[in-house]
């Protein structure tokens, strides 16, 4: 049992994500130090769903990595989930993975951002 760990999650079910998002809740599996990771297929439309549903994915400190697949070339987008923006709840691409292993920060942003401020 450890207070810092990293969750990584792999699906393109949203039930699965859904229930895993429920029974990490119940199970108190996340701390505010416990970093989730989610990687999927699913469309955009489907990762907000999940990001404004369910308390583990929206409040903890929890990132989404959304994969597409372009011409057999995989490119991904992290996206995560600030609830306390000045407009509001929002999803916010924080980075993209580009072919070569590049990780490419935008509006310097970080991975697991703090979502609130005091």
């Amino acid at each position: 049992m450890s207070w810092c760990a990293l969750v990584v999650v792999f699906s393109d079910n949203p039930t699965f994500l859904s229930v895993f998002a429920e029974m990490a809740d119940e199970g108190r599996l996340m701390v505010w130090e416990t970093k989730l990771l989610v990687i999927t297929r699913l469309p955009l439309s489907s990762v907000e769903d999940l990001m404004q549903n369910y308390w583990t994915f929206s409040m903890m400190n929890t990132m989404f990595m959304k994969i597409k697949e372009t011409a057999g070339i995989n490119h991904c987008q992290l996206y995560g989930n600030m609830p306390y923006s000045p407009s509001g709840a929002q999803l916010v691409r924080l980075a993209s993975l580009r072919p070569g292993h590049l990780l490419v920060f935008l509006k310097n942003r970080t991975l697991f951002p703090e979502k609130y401020e005091k």
